[in-house]
């Protein structure tokens, strides 16, 4: 397997002008067609018209980290060329370090919050015993999707409409990539219930992993770590390493560390506050 650094480098400058944080670019693997891309030199605008409220999907990316002077513009950008309302979960990223103290109290001004996602890399994955009473299979048929969408909902309030809607739209971009054969969920149960649930999409060089949750009661039996251990595996089996992107202070990225995973690429960036911790 070639080097990794050396295949995004030549993938994103064939495919996405001047991306090059992996960080960002696994999230356009999760989006596979879904996502209206516009690149230039300054910028490069993401849409998810069928996903108007999934963050991955509808965002502002640049190639340089903020100055104060950028705030206002930067802000225009994503209500402008992104869209309202998708900028209200929106996201602005960029390549680079985090900016000055001062270009974050102006955003934060504006109403936007601190947003980082750290990207790990696996070309193997430890394995481990088996948690105790934990079985993982992956996700087919009309009665596995919507045990799936059950699940993600559990902490929907039912009155929720454009809560719900969300779930259903984006399993269903989910269920899509799966149809197509590049992308496989896979769910944990336990006690004859489904306690975990993560799924993994394939790019040309890796798969991402995506959408890793397991119930807050049952963080501690193993579940998230096979979850991790049968998604990775499928994209091993397949020829590419496995990338998760996990927030940098969340558990998860203490999980992929455990399991092998190493740390790539930080990516920057702010989300509107009111949206948080909004799913996405």
């Amino acid at each position: 397997m070639g080097d990794l650094n050396s295949d995004i480098e030549h993938d994103a400058l064939r495919r996405h002008g001047w991306l090059t944080s992996l960080a960002l670019r696994s999230d356009l693997i999760v989006l596979g067609s879904a996502a209206e891309i516009n690149v230039t030199d300054a910028r490069i605008v993401i849409r998810t018209p069928s996903i108007p409220t999934f963050r991955l999907g509808n965002a502002a990316l640049f190639p340089r980290p903020p100055e104060r002077a950028d705030v206002t513009k930067w802000v225009g950008i994503l209500t402008t060329d992104v869209g309202w309302p998708p900028a209200v979960n929106g996201r602005i990223a960029w390549e680079g370090e985090r900016p000055s103290g001062e270009t974050y109290e102006a955003f934060r001004a504006l109403g936007l919050a601190q947003y980082d996602s750290l990207s790990m890399v696996a070309a193997e994955i430890r394995s481990s015993l088996g948690p105790a009473g934990v079985t993982v299979r992956q996700v087919a048929g009309a009665v596995g999707w919507a045990d799936l969408l059950r699940f993600q909902g559990r902490s929907v309030d039912p009155r929720d409409v454009s809560g719900r809607q969300f779930l259903v739209q984006r399993l269903d971009l989910y269920r899509r990539r799966a149809a197509e054969g590049d992308a496989a969920w896979f769910a944990a149960y336990r006690d004859g219930g489904l306690v975990g649930c993560c799924g993994v999409v394939l790019g040309e060089q890796f798969g991402r992993l995506q959408g890793l949750e397991t119930a807050a009661e049952h963080r501690r039996v193993g579940a998230g770590r096979a979850l991790v251990l049968a998604a990775g595996r499928w994209a091993l089996d397949r020829g590419r390493q496995v990338v998760a992107v996990a927030d940098p202070e969340y558990h998860a990225a203490r999980l992929f560390e455990s399991a092998g995973f190493k740390p790539h690429d930080l990516a920057c960036g702010l989300v509107p506050a009111r949206s948080m911790p909004s799913a996405g």
